[in-house]
């Protein structure tokens, strides 16, 4: 599934420099390797919660986030 997605023509591209494949068909050797893990869990580590600091002009709240790009 992570090698069909990787190789997929219709994948999000987020940002794109130089040309990947010019260099790699130009290039006298090529390393090919495959790396394969078990599934890993994605969850939190730290309790999640909020803390808002309310006033009359503004509410200011800190929450944890697994989407630091966001």
């Amino acid at each position: 599934m992570l090698e069909e997605g990787l190789a997929a023509n219709d994948a999000f591209v987020g940002a794109r420099q130089g040309d990947a494949d010019a260099v790699l068909s130009a290039a006298a050797r090529t390393v090919t390797a495959t790396y394969a893990f078990p599934y890993q869990n994605h969850a939190t580590m730290e309790p999640m919660n909020a803390t808002a600091l309310y006033t009359p002009e503004r509410c200011e709240v800190w929450v944890p986030t697994q989407n630091g790009e966001a």
